[in-house]
């Protein structure tokens, strides 16, 4: 049996987009990388189809553990207001102008933490150094202005050391996975079952100040 190993994503970039629970007219962000967003980002390098529940499940049972570091304000977002045309109706036409708000966390990093088998990181981060698909920091505009795979580590020091040498920051909070809820500080609904679809499941996280 193989034991656990730890693969690190480093996102940066200047915008950075992790819809949860958006509306149509209103798209907000997470405050840090949501679970589909990273499964997303994955199965996309991967070449793994949006409704292939098999693959995308096999994908999403690895524990992830979010970082973030000092000096980042992630209160600070950036409204993009669009008006879009020629949205479809329940009747079948067709609407006029319609108001949409983007929103988008600025100048910020994250770090990315995978635990999984050694083989199978292995082919996250050969995916991720040469992506089937293009990737993005949540929206498709997100643009990484930094190479996300960062390498496969023995443990969870090595792995965070890699990240704090990065942004050349310490790590100020962890948002962690944990399988009761009852432990749960928050419950998100970000587990993605079918992308074409757009079939979730709730999982409960734990957030910790450093």
């Amino acid at each position: 049996m193989q034991s656990k190993k730890y693969f690190v994503m480093y996102l940066k970039g200047p915008l950075q987009s992790w819809g949860i629970g958006s509306k149509f007219d209103k798209r907000t962000t997470n405050p840090f990388p949501t679970k589909s967003g990273i499964v997303g980002m994955v199965c996309a390098a991967l070449g793994i189809d949006r409704a292939d529940e098999k693959s995308i499940s096999r994908v999403s049972k690895n524990k992830m553990t979010v970082v973030c570091f000092g000096d980042d304000n992630l209160e600070k977002r950036l409204i993009d207001y669009q008006t879009v045309s020629g949205v479809p109706r329940v009747d079948g036409s067709k609407s006029g102008p319609v108001q949409l708000y983007k929103e988008y966390l600025i100048d910020t990093s994250f770090g990315i933490i995978i635990e999984g088998s050694e083989d199978g990181l292995k082919d996250y981060y050969s995916a991720l150094i040469n992506p089937k698909w293009p990737m993005s920091l949540g929206r498709k505009c997100c643009i990484p202005s930094s190479i996300i795979p960062q390498g496969i580590f023995k443990d969870i020091k090595e792995a965070e050391d890699k990240l704090e040498k990065l942004s050349g920051r310490k790590i100020v909070k962890r948002i962690l996975e944990t399988s009761s809820f009852d432990k749960a500080t928050s419950i998100l609904n970000d587990v993605p079952i079918n992308f074409k679809e757009r079939k979730y499941s709730s999982r409960g996280i734990i957030e910790k100040i450093a």
